[in-house]
């Protein structure tokens, strides 16, 4: 019977430090799983940056080249005598 219980005490021990061990390494593992959650949203954030600055770019060229059309369009509507000349030329 003493065997037993000294056998369950040396188990309790074991997992007593077996538990403070795990809680002791807990906020060093918090901190490193926080610190790869930031470092990836900044580069989601940069990703996305990119993304939209290229995307704007696209859009600001084609917008650009759409006001050109209207522009030329605009301008032979309202000289409509120029493009009569134009074509007889």
């Amino acid at each position: 019977m003493l065997a037993a219980l000294t056998g369950l005490a040396v188990c309790a021990i074991q997992l007593v430090r077996a538990a403070t061990a795990a809680v002791s390494a807990l906020p060093v593992e918090v901190g490193a799983t926080r610190a790869a959650l930031v470092d990836r949203v900044q580069a989601a954030r940069r990703d996305v940056l990119a993304r939209s600055e290229r995307l704007v770019a696209a859009l600001r060229k084609d917008v650009m080249a759409g006001a050109g059309e209207i522009r030329q369009t605009a301008d032979r509507l309202a000289n409509p005598s120029e493009q009569i000349g134009r074509a007889h030329v």
